[in-house]
């Protein structure tokens, strides 16, 4: 029985672990790809690039 308890315990600290880790930091980066490379890609209002980009965005935050 100490055993089972043993091997349950490990495992949900393995998985509960890993959800913390995907979910740490307070900015994301973001690849935004495009069929067109001549698109210019703009977020809220600022021009960022054409084609296709990577940008950073902060997390809990709505951005269109």
């Amino acid at each position: 029985m100490f055993k089972l308890r043993s091997i349950i315990s490990l495992l949900l600290v393995l998985f509960l672990s890993g959800c913390a880790v995907m979910f740490k930091g307070s900015s994301q980066e973001v690849t935004v790809r495009s069929h067109d490379l001549k698109a210019k890609i703009f977020v809220k209002g600022a021009y960022k690039g054409e084609g296709d980009i990577v940008t950073t965005f902060r997390k809990k935050r709505i951005t269109t």
